[in-house]
């Protein structure tokens, strides 16, 4: 849950800095990076969701 709220806040602040620059060709690369975190999240996702189906074992002393 703290990753998707830390891409919705990174991708929030993203968007302003776009409407500050103002220029739509200027932050053409302002609009692409949340791509990227957008594959890192979703793999984030799968990993967590994995250890709901299967648990992590309890290391045996």
């Amino acid at each position: 849950m703290r990753h998707l709220a830390a891409y919705v806040i990174a991708a929030g602040v993203l968007v302003v800095f776009t409407l500050l620059v103002g220029v739509t060709a200027r932050a053409a690369p302002l609009r692409v990076v949340p791509g990227p975190w957008g594959v890192v999240l979703a793999i984030d996702f799968l990993m967590l969701f994995g250890y709901t189906i299967a648990p992590r074992r309890e290391k045996s002393s």
